[in-house]
């Protein structure tokens, strides 16, 4: 009975790791559409592309959703980022771990802007802070993560799951 008792613990133990690791990962992309978006093409003149990258271990059991002027478009886990391709304009980006941290910036059509999600501590797990960062740190950041892909988070049948708002080439 002892033994049935530590084996079912050590069982239960596992079964709860894996299953807390799962919550940080976000659906990643395949590698050819991974290493075509790290060509950083520029997107025509009428469009902005985004790379929201996190380039980071800390905090990897934690899932970040990322929402685009209010609407869900993607989430990163360590090591991952999400691309955009977005009408120029101000937008606001939100990054979702223990609180919400809110960026807004203006985009100028023809060029590529990039935002790291830093991982920073926080009270009961990892929280994010959003920055605009220069081209190279950005193309740096991202040549290190995975392309994630944009899907939704899951919902009960009775809520409708929301739709990407910005367009993606993946």
């Amino acid at each position: 009975m002892e033994r049935h008792s530590a084996a079912t613990t050590v069982a239960f133990s596992l079964l709860t790791s894996f299953s807390v690791a799962a919550c940080g990962e976000a659906q990643l992309a395949s590698f050819r559409r991974d290493r075509e978006a790290k060509l950083f093409v520029s997107p025509p003149p009428d469009k902005v592309r985004i790379y929201i990258y996190r380039d980071q271990m800390a905090g990897s059991a934690v899932r970040m959703e990322i929402l685009l002027d209010g609407k869900w478009v993607g989430a990163t886990g360590a090591y991952s980022y999400v691309m955009l391709t977005v009408e120029p304009g101000l937008h606001t980006i939100v990054s979702r771990a223990e609180d919400d941290t809110e960026l807004t910036v203006h985009m100028c059509g023809g060029f590529i802007d990039s935002i790291w999600q830093e991982v920073v501590p926080g009270t009961l797990y990892a929280s994010s802070e959003l920055h605009v960062v220069d081209s190279r740190t950005g193309k740096e950041g991202v040549r290190s993560c995975d392309l994630t892909r944009a899907r939704p988070p899951r919902r009960s049948p009775a809520t409708a799951s929301p739709r990407p708002v910005a367009e993606s080439p993946w």
